[in-house]
């Protein structure tokens, strides 16, 4: 066998290699973090009185999502007067939940 061949360290290994991958790994890391932010849905829903199935099908629009419920116990629910401008699915259902309250 080559002994030079097991002597030898690997290239990316080398110093000068390697802060330049640690550095492009970590700039990556950053720009999928910001990324990710820039990503998050907006969901916003004004604050005029409106049946339940309507603000439901505002955020099903502005999400992407589904909601799944008895459309029965939908028909005879009061109008619902909820500002929201919340940043994310998970927050705008948790005020809705609450002002509902309900859980989800």
């Amino acid at each position: 066998m080559n002994e030079k061949f097991f002597k030898r360290s690997p290239a990316f290994l080398k110093p000068e290699l390697l802060s330049v991958k640690l550095t492009t790994l970590v700039a990556i890391g950053l720009l999928t973090c910001t990324s990710q932010h820039s990503f998050a849905q907006q969901i916003q829903v004004d604050g005029t009185k409106k049946p339940l199935k309507t603000v439901l099908k505002q955020i099903e629009d502005q999400s992407g999502y589904s909601f799944v419920y008895d459309a029965d116990i939908l028909e005879n629910d009061p109008a619902l007067q909820l500002a929201l401008n919340e940043n994310g699915i998970k927050e705008a259902l948790a005020k809705l939940s609450t002002a509902l309250n309900v859980e989800y």
